[in-house]
């Protein structure tokens, strides 16, 4: 009865007196309903649905309660704008202020979508995934803690693993179902590229229309680089400005063949080689036949001789470094002595001349002449020559001399040159031009006898006047004499 009187005095003085605020252990209510200290809606019973505040704990107490969102809305708004917690289409959502996505949770697929830097043990991320700053297991993608495929951390080292030495770590393109590979590491050490089963701790297999291998300098386009089985010949090229090979002391380098000499540093096929000998006067390169022990041949420098040696039998030409002498084995002959043919089965040998040249060789230079056409063979100027043999000799004797047709008067003309011993004729040599320039050349040679010879040079011409001069690319008038 009580209970009824109150409410209805309560309902009466709602719309009596304008909707005052009503409190419950409050004399001051602060708003229309102030309830103090804890506040109860629901269910009375311990297995009831009901909500209870505790303004003392701060506490809501939800026992068999929830957040109702029959459609897509707001769950909990930060003011006006549109930052919040939301339900939308099976997923909880949070938005910024703008409304744009920032997490995102589908708990039927369970997707999930963060729109900024995600730390795993830490609360600064600087990246899309950052992890804290402790060594050990980052991450792993199959197996257990102890063996598995993942990405781990130790001191100034990152970690790539597979989980066991019979697995392998493949690099490729496409997709986990649709995967083409193009290097792969096994867990033995092998590093195959373009081979999925390596045979050596480094196997690269040369591809269509590409070399095997390719290094270029810090200009690309430099047109200089080094390449390995490049184009389909195969063909091998290396470059640089200083290459070194098999540079451990000791160290033998063997091309075409494995190298078989104690003391070689380069051997070639076996025929070729270059020995690190103990003699420090002693260097060059070997030559051998295809069996390596038969007769050799060493290309070299023994003491300050230059030359070729033979191995296994006693020859050898030497050329001193210093002085330029020539030498045969041990002999290097002596002074005025050349060296003479001894045929296909004995050595050369040094000699002493028989019939040596005189020392008569005669050049001489013309003038400028003017032949005139038709006139009979004329003296050109400074091209005779008498001289005295005391026995028979040969004598060789060539001349280059020019006849030139004035400026302006370009005609046609024979021009003609006569050597004469002895005033008698033993050449003539002669040209028909109408160019403005022509050389006239001859040679001959002449069996004389001791006494008084004169050798000379005339000119004549017909059709046209012209000039003889002597030739600018060598002297006019050669005369060598030899012994007989």
């Amino acid at each position: 009865m009580r209970l009824t009187i109150l409410c209805g005095l309560m309902f009466f003085c709602y719309y009596a007196l304008g909707q005052p605020k009503i409190g419950i252990g409050v004399t001051s209510p602060q708003a229309q309903l102030d309830v103090i200290r804890s506040m109860r809606m629901g269910g009375v019973t311990p297995s009831s649905s009901f909500l209870i505040y505790d303004s003392v704990s701060g506490n809501f107490t939800w026992n068999k309660s929830n957040i109702f969102a029959p459609a897509n809305q707001p769950l909990i708004k930060h003011g006006f704008s549109q930052e919040g917690l939301y339900y939308n289409n099976a997923a909880l959502e949070y938005k910024n202020s703008a409304g744009q996505l920032q997490f995102r949770t589908h708990w039927p697929s369970g997707d999930g979508y963060i729109g900024g830097n995600l730390g795993i043990g830490r609360s600064d991320p600087g990246s899309p995934l950052h992890f804290p700053d402790d060594l050990g297991e980052k991450i792993i993608l199959y197996g257990g803690a102890s063996a598995n495929y993942g990405i781990g951390m130790q001191d100034y080292l990152l970690q790539i693993h597979a989980d066991q030495s019979a697995s392998s770590i493949e690099f490729g393109y496409g997709s986990n179902s649709n995967f083409t590979e193009l290097m792969r590491i096994n867990g033995n050490g092998r590093v195959g590229i373009g081979t999925n089963d390596p045979q050596a701790t480094l196997q690269a297999v040369k591809g269509a229309h590409l070399a095997t291998a390719a290094f270029f300098p810090e200009d690309i386009n430099a047109g200089i680089n080094s390449h390995f089985n490049y184009g389909n010949s195969e063909y091998t090229y290396i470059r640089g400005g200083k290459i070194t090979l098999n540079d451990i002391p000791g160290g033998k380098v063997g091309i075409g063949i494995e190298p078989t000499f104690a003391d070689a540093v380069l051997e070639v096929n076996g025929r070729i080689n270059i020995r690190k000998l103990s003699a420090a006067d002693l260097g060059g390169y070997y030559l051998n036949k295809s069996d390596n022990f038969s007769l050799a041949g060493l290309v070299g420098m023994v003491g300050n001789n230059i030359g070729l040696y033979g191995i296994n039998a006693p020859a050898s030409f030497e050329m001193n470094a210093t002085t330029g002498a020539l030498r045969i084995a041990s002999n290097a002959g002596n002074a005025g002595q050349f060296l003479q043919s001894k045929g296909a089965s004995t050595r050369p040998a040094w000699v002493s001349a028989t019939s040596p040249l005189y020392n008569s060789t005669i050049v001489l230079q013309s003038n400028i002449t003017t032949i005139y056409s038709g006139a009979a063979p004329v003296d050109l100027p400074g091209m005779i020559r008498t001289f005295t043999l005391p026995g028979n000799a040969t004598i060789l004797v060539s001349y280059n001399m020019e006849f030139e047709i004035p400026n302006g008067q370009e005609k046609f003309a024979n021009a003609y040159v006569d050597l004469l011993f002895d005033n008698n004729l033993i050449s003539r040599s002669g040209t028909y031009s109408d160019y403005h320039m022509q050389t006239i050349t001859g040679t001959a040679v002449i069996s004389a006898g001791a006494g008084s010879h004169t050798i000379k040079l005339q000119g004549s011409c017909t059709d046209w006047t012209v000039y003889f001069t002597p030739s600018d690319y060598s002297k006019s008038l050669i005369i060598r004499i030899l012994n007989k």
